[in-house]
């Protein structure tokens, strides 16, 4: 009866226990949350264990026992977790963290006029931009309040960005300007660019008039007439005549009708002399050669010559004699100034001509020839020899604006020297131009054209001894008709190679593709190709971050049998590209330097706890 009992009750027991073991299966299962921003410690994972015997134990590979660690950076992660009854479980798993938010390019519009927008008030501007990494998707805050990605219809003035990925990770950009030309709209102060489109006046037959205290100075006729009410004077603000002209000479390109009196001031006399034109074109008083007896062949005494070479006497009509006929010869005991067009200037040799100057014939100088202007020449002649014009420049010294030498016909093979006072152009001082010669008004290049382009380079220097080398690339619009008008701000941003006592500037991309030498610094603002190998002594980088962190106090070492056995899995280091993705990406060498720098001081930090383990093991079989 009692082993029946013993069975019977033997039995449900058995069931109970098996059933209690079954439901007592201790698990774990891990729950992430992945970093959101690059380089920040905001990841998380929570142990979550089902089965077993409470309470449980929790040992994480980066030293923390809690169920829950956070402030994580991306990587490997273990849990190793223990119930009441030393039932244990474990589980891994490897936090992802995002690529840093990036703008890796930002694009803005251009136009032929070499400016962001077409013209001075135009909204035609425009900025691309180019975002990588993060989270996306991406949100855009400008400083002028629109959101989107890519802008369009934009103003002249500066633009920042602030763009934010889906988990509100952020980069900016604050280096955005949109350029506009200078206005070519009528203003108090002028105009800064005129062209064939811009005119003051009508389109209408009506007249134009132009009024000063309400009186009719002159009115322009719709047949381009102009008829003007009051006096007209040049040189005098108080003319007394219909038409008078005030210290200087008078031009008629054509006949002139003068229905009245010609008055002549004095010719080497005190008492004026009037002289009346006849209906004929003669003259009343004097026959056309006692006219110029008069006035040619009247002798003045010029004085005494003066250490400086100039006279006693100033030099007037009196001092001129023509020679041979009074046409074909001029003596004179002053200097000679022609086109002298400053205010207030006189000659300051012999002979000096403001301008272009045509000798059709040889041309004799005995002593130093100051040229202002261009030189066209093929030969020269010194004591009766004919020699090469180019040997002369080689042995005499220049003074001019622009000295040009034209080596054919094409009048883009031109070769320019002269002098580029200016700030624009890095306070240069000269300038040597490959079919650019100075403008008019010495504030920029004009580049001609030979049918096909208009381009044209430049090397200007300062006193500083720098060198810069610009080029002028042909205009996009008719570069084989018009010639290309560069200002100097646009000459200056066209430089690509700079040379100064700091080194060689590079300020375009570089594509090197023989054996080059530099013996110095190089500074490269853009990208550099070498196709080939670079040896070199010492290479900086501007470094962006480092990864000083790791020996901060709260930074947590993977433990080795962790990293043991993700190199079992993965073959290779955690947090360290593989094989394949160096293969298939680009390196990037400054964070690759962060990397390995990261795992050399993990490594340090490893060697140090070792060590501290040997001291401990040493000392503890010495006590013993």
């Amino acid at each position: 009866m009692y082993q029946k009992l013993k069975k019977s009750l033997l039995l449900p027991i058995a069931l109970l226990l098996l059933a209690l073991n079954a439901s007592a299966q201790l698990t774990v299962t891990l729950t992430p949350s992945n970093v959101n921003c690059e380089g920040l410690r905001t990841g998380q994972i929570t142990a979550n264990v089902t089965g077993g015997v409470p309470p449980y134990q929790y040992k994480w590979s980066n030293g923390e026992y809690t169920q829950s660690i956070s402030s994580l950076h991306g990587g490997y992660y273990h849990c190793y977790v223990v119930d009441a009854n030393g039932s244990s479980v474990e589980k891994e798993i490897t936090l992802t963290e995002p690529e840093e938010l990036r703008i890796v390019q930002f694009d803005i519009s251009a136009y032929a006029n070499n400016y962001n927008t077409s013209c001075y008030n135009c909204n035609d501007g425009s900025i691309t931009l180019q975002v990588v990494g993060g989270t996306p998707p991406y949100t855009y805050s400008w400083n002028d309040g629109s959101n989107l990605q890519n802008r369009t219809n934009l103003v002249a003035r500066d633009y920042q960005v602030v763009v934010t990925d889906a988990f509100g990770c952020q980069v900016r950009e604050l280096n955005m300007r949109v350029n506009k030309p200078e206005s070519d709209d009528w203003g108090k102060s002028g105009s800064n660019s005129i062209n064939s489109n811009n005119f003051i006046g009508s389109i209408n037959p009506a007249s134009l008039q132009f009024k000063a205290g309400n009186n009719l100075g002159f009115t322009l006729m719709p047949n381009a007439d102009a008829l003007f009410t009051g006096k007209i004077g040049i040189g005098t603000t108080t003319p007394t005549e219909k038409f008078e002209v005030v210290g200087g000479n008078a031009k008629f390109g054509g006949d002139a009708t003068i229905l009245g009196t010609l008055k002549l001031p004095a010719i080497a006399s005190s008492t004026p002399t009037f002289l009346k034109l006849l209906s004929n074109g003669g003259v009343s008083t004097y026959s056309e050669y006692e006219f110029q007896e008069l006035i040619y062949k009247t002798n003045t005494n010029c004085g005494n010559l003066n250490p400086d070479g100039s006279y006693d006497s100033p030099p007037n009509w009196g001092s001129l004699q023509f020679l041979s006929g009074y046409k074909n010869s001029l003596t004179t005991c002053g200097k000679v100034g022609i086109n002298i067009t400053l205010p207030g200037a006189e000659p300051t040799e012999a002979l000096e001509v403001w301008g272009n100057s045509k000798i059709d014939g040889n041309s004799l100088v005995t002593g130093n020839c100051n040229i202002y202007g261009i030189i066209d020449a093929t030969k020269y002649y010194k004591n009766g020899i004919e020699k090469e014009f180019s040997q002369w420049v080689s042995n005499n010294v220049f003074n001019s604006n622009n000295i040009s030498f034209k080596t054919s016909y094409d009048p883009t093979n031109t070769l320019t020297i002269g002098s580029a006072m200016t700030a624009d152009l890095h306070y240069s001082n000269a300038y040597i131009g490959f079919n650019a010669e100075r403008n008019t008004s010495n504030n920029g290049f004009v580049s001609k054209t030979n049918g096909n382009g208009n381009g044209g380079s430049a090397i200007f220097g300062n006193s500083e001894g720098d060198l810069y080398f610009s080029c002028l690339p042909p205009t996009t619009a008719n570069p084989g008709s018009t010639a290309q008008n560069t200002s100097d701000a646009q000459a200056a941003q066209s430089t690509v190679l700079e040379l100064s006592k700091w080194g060689v500037l590079i300020k375009q991309p570089l594509t090197v593709s023989a054996n080059t030498t530099i013996n110095g610094t190089t500074v490269v603002n853009g990208n550099t190709l070498v196709n080939g190998v670079t040896h070199t002594n010492k290479v900086k980088v501007c470094a962006t971050g480092w990864c000083d962190y790791v020996f901060e106090d709260d930074y947590k070492l993977t433990p080795l049998l962790e990293v043991e056995k993700y190199l079992q899995i993965n073959k290779h280091l955690p947090n360290v590209p593989s094989a394949t993705e160096l293969v298939n990406n680009e390196v990037d060498l400054f964070e690759m330097q962060k990397i390995q720098m990261r795992k050399i001081e993990e490594m340090m930090l490893y060697i140090i706890e070792l060590k501290k383990e040997n001291t401990a093991l040493k000392n503890l079989i010495i006590s013993k």
